[in-house]
């Protein structure tokens, strides 16, 4: 992608990423900004989010307390600095007008575009003066703690774009929503606050329904090779729907064991 590259990273990365910018003839529209200590950029925020997750029930609140939301004070601390980064980089004067955060690796090992040769353009999105969320489901009026243990995904956290101006607005509401949550004794990563300030400041953003890492598509008039989804009446992808419905079931269950266990002792902090 042809666009200016601001780049948030160790020095190791660094190098690559130069490399791979630098063979592709744009290293003059890339910016790598070396980050010694993430830990260092909010300490407030990273100990308020640890010591949240320090207790017990906070992970077992979550359906899946394997995943690294329900028991990662680093993992979800560290998808909050995404918005620490682009304020960073607007402040540097490293951005232009509208500014987009897009994370490393945001296809997911080509879960949708198959075809890195499609990307060599200049991107441009159009912003209507708002801050762009692009969800997978339709925000709703669902309590906050529901979604936080049903670990229910609204907004795409890997890609948001919006204006300058709004950025530092923005990210000031969803750190302000971290920390209430995390004053409640619980955290999770950075989609769920993001949820949290589109409700309390709804004329800020606007919504874009639309499925995974799909931005440039939905963004965009070129043409992007991507991996067709199997079509809903195929044998394989019936398959696999019964087998995650399976599989959702047995998790549920044994949710619903763990919070018996909880609801019969009086306290999960000293249990």
């Amino acid at each position: 992608m042809k666009n200016k590259l601001v780049v948030y990273t160790n020095q190791e990365v660094a190098e690559e990423v130069k490399r791979i910018r630098g063979e592709k003839g744009l290293l003059d529209s890339t910016e790598v900004i070396i980050v010694e200590d993430y830990l260092a950029l909010d300490p407030e925020l990273y100990q308020c989010i640890d010591k949240a997750m320090a207790q017990p029930a906070s992970k077992l609140f979550h359906l899946k307390p394997g995943h690294p939301e329900s028991w990662n004070p680093a993992y979800n601390y560290v998808m909050l600095l995404k918005w620490w980064c682009v304020c960073d980089a607007i402040k540097r004067g490293s951005t232009g007008d509208s500014v987009a955060w897009i994370d490393f690796g945001f296809n997911n090992c080509g879960i949708l575009y198959t075809d890195s040769r499609d990307f060599d353009f200049t991107w441009t999105c159009e912003l209507d003066d708002k801050m762009n969320l692009y969800c997978i489901n339709q925000p709703d009026e669902t309590p906050v703690f529901e979604i936080v243990q049903k670990m229910e995904t609204y907004v795409q956290g890997c890609s948001i774009v919006g204006p300058a101006k709004l950025w530092p607005a923005f990210s000031k509401l969803v750190r302000e929503s971290a920390v209430a949550m995390c004053d409640m004794g619980f955290a999770d990563d950075d989609q769920i606050y993001i949820m949290m300030a589109y409700r309390k400041n709804p004329e800020m953003f606007i919504i874009n329904e639309c499925p995974w890492f799909s931005i440039f598509k939905v963004t965009s008039d070129r043409v992007f090779s991507t991996r067709e989804l199997e079509k809903s009446n195929g044998i394989k992808a019936k398959i696999k729907s019964l087998l995650r419905k399976l599989e959702y079931k047995k998790t549920v269950n044994e949710y619903l064991k763990q919070q018996k266990k909880i609801l019969m002792h009086r306290n999960t902090v000293n249990d």
